[in-house]
């Protein structure tokens, strides 16, 4: 796996996109990045959801990045089983931790764990949907050297989530078994 990543920067604005970093990556940038060097308004999780098993230092370093917004690369049919709950379940912790700035984050397409219930998702495997749906769908910032930016849509991520059962966005994906 990869273990870079990439920090955009306009002004006062920057976007961290994490690539596949994983593992030992992880660590790394935590402890040799400086504080202002990993600070973003927008930052791209890593591995389209998936969890590291080291999931305490993406934690940390999500922390130390601060972003605004998460946005989660993942398609819908993939057969990994992306975008997992605990990925979900530490997103919705940093969303609602006053202290950190993290106000949405958004999948791309929609995922298993917004559509089934976790005993649902064990009998899937790993498998995906059937078809692919859009979540938020392409994701554009258009940024200021302010650091004001501002996100175009390509689909109306509140009308697809609000169809969906489990939407994790919207702290409702369900966690009773949970798998790392």
């Amino acid at each position: 796996m990869s273990d870079s990543l990439l920090r955009a920067t306009y002004g006062n604005f920057a976007a961290l996109l994490l690539a596949d970093i994983e593992g030992d990556g992880l660590k790394e940038c935590i402890d040799i990045c400086q504080p202002n060097e990993l600070s973003a308004n927008i930052v791209k999780i890593p591995h389209h959801g998936a969890y590291p098993k080291n999931g305490d230092d993406l934690r940390q370093l999500l922390e130390a990045i601060d972003p605004e917004i998460a946005v989660l690369s993942v398609g819908s049919n993939n057969k990994y089983g992306h975008v997992v709950p605990e990925l979900f379940s530490l997103l919705l912790s940093l969303k609602n931790d006053t202290s950190k700035r993290l106000e949405q984050f958004i999948c791309t397409e929609v995922t298993r764990s917004c559509v089934h219930s976790a005993s649902e998702r064990i009998s899937m495997g790993k498998s995906g949907l059937e078809k692919q749906q859009l979540c938020a769908g392409e994701t554009t910032i258009l940024a200021e050297t302010s650091g004001t930016w501002k996100r175009e849509k390509e689909a109306e991520h509140e009308n697809v989530i609000s169809t969906l059962k489990y939407p994790a966005c919207k702290g409702c994906i369900d966690l009773s078994v949970v798998s790392i």
